[in-house]
C-alpha cells in the first residue's frame, strides 16, 4: 500500500511540474520565424514614427499658436500705448483751453467798470432819457 502511495504521489508530482514547466517556456520563449519577426519591429519602427510625427505637428501648431498670441499682445500693447498718448494729448488741450478761457474771463472783467451804485443809477437815466425822448 505504501508504495502504491509512493507511486501515485511520483505521478501527480511528474505531471504538475511538466505542465509549470511547459506553461513557462510557452510564456517566455515565442517562436517566430524571421520573416514575422521583421514585419513586427516594421510594424512597431512605423507606428513609432507615426507618433514622433505626431508630437512634431502638435509642438509646430503650439509654437504658431504661441507666436500668434505674442503679435497680438504687442499689437494689443501697441494700440494701448497710441491710445494713451492720444489721451494725454486731448487732456493737455482741454487744459489749455480752460486756461484760455479762464484768462479771456479776467481780460473781459478787467475792461469791464465796475457796477457800482452811481453807475447804475447813470446807465438806468441815459437809457430813460433815450426812451422818453423819443416818444
Amino acid at each position: 500500500m505504501q508504495d502504491l502511495k509512493g507511486i501515485t504521489n511520483n505521478v501527480h508530482y511528474e505531471n504538475y511540474r511538466r505542465r509549470k514547466l511547459a506553461a513557462v517556456t510557452y510564456d517566455t520563449v515565442e517562436v517566430m520565424s524571421p520573416l514575422a519577426q521583421m514585419e513586427e519591429k516594421r510594424r512597431e519602427h512605423v507606428a513609432e514614427m507615426k507618433k514622433v510625427e505626431t508630437e512634431q505637428v502638435f509642438e509646430m501648431k503650439v509654437k504658431e499658436k504661441v507666436q500668434k498670441l505674442k503679435d497680438s499682445e504687442a499689437e494689443l500693447q501697441q494700440r494701448h500705448e497710441q491710445m494713451k498718448k492720444n489721451l494725454q494729448a486731448q487732456h493737455k488741450e482741454l487744459e489749455e483751453n480752460m486756461n484760455l478761457g479762464k484768462e479771456q474771463e479776467e481780460r473781459e472783467d478787467l475792461l469791464k467798470p465796475p457796477l457800482t451804485t452811481s453807475y447804475v443809477v447813470a446807465y438806468m437815466s441815459a437809457w430813460t432819457s433815450v426812451f422818453v425822448g423819443s416818444i
